[in-house]
């Protein structure tokens, strides 16, 4: 209770810091593939299927067709806009954004989809589409500078990130 008091009525949020998480990146390198600073972000999605990658948000990229949150999108839509939809608040993107930050992000496997649904996330409105290949961002790891901890989330699903623990799926 007096944590509670001293904490302004906020409970104090413990985890992975990001200097932390940097270091958890350095020492787990064979768990996920790089991308160079030099794609980055406009790096279409469907170069790394099925597996887990890393990079810097330094980019928002081009268009994205359909949406990670809640949904899917379609498989040549750049990681810039994945991401942008796939964290928790245009806040965290910003912040991510701004100070060049590491992401991890999973994808699930290549499926054909009738449509795709555009929406309004995060100050970015993708776009809709017909019949074509698509994905599903199935956990996406992240700094959340609100909380001040590393995140996981799916967005696909939804519901509620929860502490980074340093287990990938």
């Amino acid at each position: 209770m007096l944590e509670l008091l001293m904490l302004g009525g906020k409970k104090k949020v413990t985890g992975m810091t990001y200097p932390e998480f940097v270091v958890w990146l350095n020492n787990n390198v064979s768990k996920y593939n790089a991308v160079t600073a030099s794609t980055g972000s406009n790096t279409p999605s469907n170069l790394y299927p099925n597996a887990y990658v890393r990079m810097t948000v330094d980019a928002e990229g081009s268009t994205m067709w359909g949406t990670p949150y809640l949904s899917w999108y379609t498989h040549d839509s750049n990681w810039g806009k994945i991401c942008r939809h796939a964290v928790s608040s245009q806040t965290v993107f910003n912040y991510i954004l701004t100070n060049k930050q590491f992401i991890l992000a999973k994808q699930g496997p290549y499926t054909s989809r009738p449509s795709y649904l555009g929406i309004n996330r995060n100050g970015y409105s993708s776009v809709s589409y017909g019949t074509f290949n698509g994905r599903q961002c199935i956990d996406f790891i992240y700094f959340d500078v609100t909380l001040g901890v590393v995140m996981r989330w799916n967005p696909s699903v939804g519901g509620t990130p929860i502490i980074f623990d340093g287990t990938l799926i």
